[in-house]
């Protein structure tokens, strides 16, 4: 008898282990969420946390929103990561599109961060630590300046 071929790949493990990821992500958003806010999901990115506030004529309104984008890889990410770009263009287009809501934007990936080729960053870390040591403000005195630089330039 002959043996059946697949002609090509079928496995839906990766888009599984994607959607378990994000519904593990979720469930720990919900679970942390204070007085005043809510989660949107599949809203603004994947995850939305919405924090709300009365406003002086006592209608509730938007004050910030967090938006939220998971993915899970299998291979290290850097700022230059196809992924990485399209977030950052995502939320350009959100910021544009909401000038008046305070927007955060966070990318959530269990990949491991990785080293850009020929990078100018200083010390030569990867350009994504760079970035959360200046988000973090633990840079030292005069080192946001080239940081700032060396990831504009990067990008």
């Amino acid at each position: 008898m002959a043996k059946f071929r697949v002609f090509r790949d079928r496995d839906v493990w990766a888009t599984f282990r994607g959607y378990f990821y994000q519904i593990r992500v979720t469930i720990q958003r919900w679970l942390d969420l204070e007085p005043g806010e809510q989660l949107q999901l599949e809203c603004g990115e994947d995850i939305d946390r919405v924090g709300r506030a009365l406003s002086e004529r006592g209608t509730v309104s938007e004050v910030s929103r967090l938006l939220e984008q998971l993915k899970h890889r299998e291979k290290p990410v850097t700022l230059r990561s196809a992924e990485a770009l399209a977030a950052l263009a995502s939320f350009h287009c959100h910021r544009v599109a909401n000038p008046q809501v305070c927007l955060r934007f966070r990318y959530i990936t269990n990949a491991p961060v990785g080293r850009e080729a020929k990078s100018q960053m200083l010390g030569g870390v990867p350009a994504i630590e760079a970035w959360e040591r200046l988000r973090s403000e633990s840079l030292g005195p005069g080192e946001e300046v080239s940081v700032l630089a060396s990831i504009r330039s990067l990008l």
